[in-house]
């Protein structure tokens, strides 16, 4: 099934990670999204029809990473929480890592 594409070539979509959560049976899809008009970002996405149907890509990472940022890895936690986390180059003095709870 199709999560995701893009309708353009301005848009790219690259290092698409999926993590299943085992309890409740949702999908969760993080992918980093070259965009030339609203910068390049992290975005979320999140299935509870195994897969079927997804919902609107959200942007979970900061605006002010926008460009530098790599390597999103979702994770599902106790009580079925979800995290992910990746790193943000140039942001401030040295490399960061963001996370997010979406």
């Amino acid at each position: 099934m199709l999560a995701r594409s893009a309708d353009s070539t301005a848009v790219i979509l690259d290092q698409p990670w999926i993590v299943a959560d085992s309890t409740g049976g949702n999908l969760y899809l993080t992918c980093r999204t070259f965009d030339a008009a609203t910068g390049d970002h992290i975005d979320f996405q999140r299935s509870t029809d195994g897969g079927q149907m997804w919902s609107a890509p959200t942007q979970i990472s900061s605006r002010a990473d926008d460009g530098g940022v790599e390597g999103a890895r979702p994770a599902v936690g106790p009580r079925a929480k979800l995290y992910v986390a990746w790193s943000a180059i140039g942001s401030g003095p040295g490399t960061t890592s963001g996370s997010a709870d979406p």
